[in-house]
């Protein structure tokens, strides 16, 4: 592979991530004497794909291996170290985006912008979001002990937090440097006391069993504005532009979910 072949690969990995697929190896179990069985349990591959590029699979598999170490200094044996790399010392690092769309998958550097879809769980042990300036795709909270946004301003989809359990939920208080979300945010049933610097919602924002107080710097909203119904002729809603309606739900008091 020539240099210039090599570095214009690591351009396209820059600005685009690292395209590939995951593949499931079968689990099984081997029989031994005296009853005893060895068990081999299903392992995730991930499995690069430069095809654009004419790179054979190993050659794809070396590029990899090569621009993780000449990047980050980390030195991984296969691609599929990737996916242990999603967090160092509580930021995101790579980052595995489109999960639920399997021809779109792809693994990129958590820093400025974030070429896909991702979803943050609480086992990722991420806390802040750190030097992602702006996400292409959603961005979705799982579970996620998420604090802090970090230098995020932009999501160009939805911003979503949810939980498995009952109660308040995720740490974060503020959407702190956020200014603009190209779709609906949902933050129903989470934390949030503050929203930042936000200024633009494309879609609806659903602030129902919040602490919120008021609206900040927010000037338009393209969808519906949801509430809940305690805090009505609390909060002033006259400043924004609100493309649909604002509804107010009759939601336990947010004191019963504490």
């Amino acid at each position: 592979m020539t240099d210039k072949l090599r570095q214009k690969i690591y351009r396209f990995i820059d600005k685009n991530g690292i395209p590939g697929r995951h593949f499931g190896t079968l689990s099984f179990a081997i029989e031994l004497q005296d009853n005893l069985e060895i068990t081999h349990p299903t392992k995730t591959l991930f499995k690069p794909d430069f095809t654009i590029f004419n790179l054979s699979e190993n050659e794809a598999e070396q590029i990899v291996i090569d621009y993780v170490f000449e990047t980050t200094n980390i030195q991984i044996k296969s691609a599929s170290d990737l996916m242990e790399l999603k967090s160092i010392n509580n930021k995101p690092f790579f980052l595995i985006l489109n999960e639920h769309e399997r021809d779109k998958i792809k693994y990129c550097l958590a820093f400025g912008k974030i070429p896909g879809s991702v979803i943050l769980r609480g086992t990722d042990k991420i806390k802040t979001l750190g030097n992602i300036e702006e996400v292409l795709g959603d961005i979705g909270f799982s579970d996620s002990s998420i604090e802090d946004l970090g230098k995020l301003k932009k999501v160009n989809g939805n911003i979503w937090i949810t939980q498995g359990g009952k109660g308040i939920f995720t740490n974060l208080k503020t959407l702190g440097n956020l200014e603009y979300v190209g779709g609906d945010i949902s933050l129903k049933n989470s934390s949030i006391i503050s929203l930042g610097n936000l200024k633009y919602v494309g879609g609806n924002l659903n602030l129902r069993q919040t602490f919120i107080e008021d609206l900040g710097d927010v000037e338009f909203i393209g969808g519906n504005l949801l509430l809940p119904k305690e805090l009505k002729g609390n909060i002033d809603t006259s400043k924004p532009k609100i493309i649909g309606k604002i509804k107010y739900y009759n939601d336990r008091s947010l004191k019963d979910i504490l």
